[in-house]
């Protein structure tokens, strides 16, 4: 791909203050110096001079994942020789100028360096002619996986301390977040990758917002649907970092079950389930929801006295029913049984993180500090075996298709 011009954004540190829009937002500028003009009105001390670049820096081998907002691409840098990924935005052609959603998302990653998130290299645009529209692109660190696809591997030997290790290091990029008043806000196994030593990474800041004095009000039509915190789906507008808890604790939910998410597709159908399993929202369980915009349509459409039922859901599901009355045949362990004594104290943090009330839910550095991490057996930094049995899946995987398409021919 040939370019006539190219901008490297090398992006200012300090305080990233910008708040994104859920529409893709597109910076006025149509010159090179334009844009870089526009980019210092949002940017405090941004740089005079940009270093140039292009995507011809790097050999782009594979699309990796697609979604509304851009292609990922795995690459290898020509400079380094090491493989990174290559998040692509493309601009309309009616459009002018450089995506703010990826500048921010630029923006966020270069001031959060951190072991258990995904490191920022750098942000270009690329313009292929005068009349065609510009490509913008985000480089960072490759990963092997995103844990999403990791725990698809069909019978993978998952145990209590791989979850534990897991949960320590999300809570560690999380906390690194918190500490510099930046809400991550899309937290979900797609969005944390593992890189190919096993090593947890936070990525997709696209979403992520840093709260300072000036701001006012906050957007709750944010993060994926069926993970959003009550406070999101009652259009509370000064809601706090503890959104990211309440994801962090679907994500470990998800890992003690085995269950890659709830088939909901509306936001009443999320309240419902979120009914079945945290109970009901009201002012015994939620200081303060009636005084939310969300409240008054949720009080018509929910039942108001459903119980909680977190704990015992999630203990079934991860290491099977107690024989009693309501015990199901087809209920199945997820995890072996003799790590049920040890795996309780994460399901405890479970109902603890899913607790309807923000100002009752712990903070990251809460969980960290929490017994669970301080009994045997204690976390790991990486999961690398994991990685291994998911790379072993893969080539296997690989390897019966390339027999299969030979076989036909």
């Amino acid at each position: 791909m040939q370019s006539s011009s190219n901008v490297v954004m090398q992006l200012p540190e300090g305080p990233f203050t910008s708040q994104p829009s859920n529409d893709q937002q597109v910076m006025n500028a149509t010159t090179v110096a334009g844009q870089l003009e526009m980019y210092r009105s949002i940017f405090q001390n941004a740089p005079q001079n940009a270093a140039t670049s292009s995507i011809n820096s790097y050999k782009i081998s594979e699309k990796i994942a697609e979604g509304s907002h851009g292609v990922v691409f795995r690459g290898i840098s020509k400079i380094s020789a090491k493989m990174v990924a290559l998040k692509l935005i493309k601009r309309l052609a009616n459009e002018d100028g450089v995506s703010t959603n990826l500048i921010h998302e630029a923006g966020i990653l270069q001031q959060v360096q951190h072991r258990n998130i995904v490191s920022f290299i750098e942000v270009f645009m690329e313009n292929s002619s005068p009349e065609s529209p510009a490509n913008c692109w985000l480089i960072t660190e490759y990963c092997a996986c995103d844990l999403l696809d990791l725990v698809m591997v069909p019978n993978l030997p998952i145990s209590v301390i791989h979850i534990k290790s897991l949960l320590q290091s999300l809570l560690k990029g999380v906390a690194h977040l918190h500490k510099r008043s930046i809400m991550h806000r899309d937290i979900k196994k797609g969005n944390i990758l593992i890189d190919n030593h096993g090593v947890l990474k936070i990525a997709d800041f696209g979403l992520a917002i840093q709260v300072t004095k000036l701001t006012r009000t906050l957007k709750t039509n944010v993060g994926t649907l069926v993970f959003r915190a009550p406070e999101l789906l009652l259009d509370d507008i000064n809601y706090t970092k503890k959104v990211d808890i309440w994801n962090i604790g679907w994500v470990l939910f998800s890992l003690f079950t085995g269950k890659p998410g709830f088939d909901v597709q509306t936001k009443n159908q999320v309240l419902r389930k979120m009914a079945d399993l945290c109970g009901s929202i009201n002012e015994k369980t939620y200081t303060g929801c009636e005084k939310l915009n969300g409240y008054d349509g949720y009080r018509k459409r929910i039942p108001l006295k459903k119980p909680r039922m977190v704990i015992t859901m999630a203990t079934r599901a991860a290491f099977g029913p107690e024989i009693d009355e309501t015990t199901d045949e087809n209920d199945s362990a997820h995890l072996p049984k003799e790590q049920k004594e040890s795996g309780m104290k994460g399901i405890e943090l479970i109902d603890q993180m899913l607790t309807l009330d923000p100002t009752k839910r712990p903070t990251a550095v809460d969980v960290l500090e929490s017994e669970w991490f301080k009994i045997e057996p204690l976390p790991n930094p990486s999961v690398s075996d994991l990685i291994r049995e998911y790379k072993r899946y893969h080539r296997e995987k690989k390897f019966r298709a390339y027999g299969e398409s030979h076989k036909s021919n």
